[in-house]
């Protein structure tokens, strides 16, 4: 799950490279600087871009949290309601730290998607209706 949201921000990345690209290629004349919207995305996702690099070429995805998660989980035995309930506890608290975390990420996302599609709308004057 880690890996594909990571992942999920390096696609976007590279399709907002190439779709730039093309537009550059259909209207030569506009104006969009590829290189300051590409590196203003980094920045913006940079957290998130490194996380990325680090799971897909050098090691895998490790997080506190998810060890708070699995440790709970392997110390339960049958009858043991105290591990059950720390592992519930932990699990609950990750997931909606996550979600919370997730959720605002999108948002930024979605903002820097809009943008990118307004330049593409105000350079390309083909896709404007009259």
């Amino acid at each position: 799950m880690c890996q594909y949201y990571f992942s999920c921000f390096y696609i976007i990345e590279n399709r907002f490279k190439e779709t730039l690209n093309r537009l550059k290629d259909a209207c030569p004349e506009s104006n969009v600087d590829i290189g300051k919207t590409i590196k203003s995305f980094k920045k913006t996702f940079a957290q998130e871009l490194k996380m990325r690099n680090r799971i897909h070429h050098h090691e895998p995805f490790d997080d506190v949290e998810i060890d708070r998660i699995a440790l709970p989980a392997m110390m339960a035995t049958e009858g043991s309601k105290i591990w059950d309930r720390r592992h519930l506890s932990a699990y609950r608290r990750f997931s909606r730290e996550w979600s919370r975390f997730a959720r605002d990420r999108s948002r930024v996302m979605e903002t820097a998607v809009e943008s990118v599609a307004s330049v593409i709308l105000r350079e390309a004057s083909f896709l404007q209706f009259p």
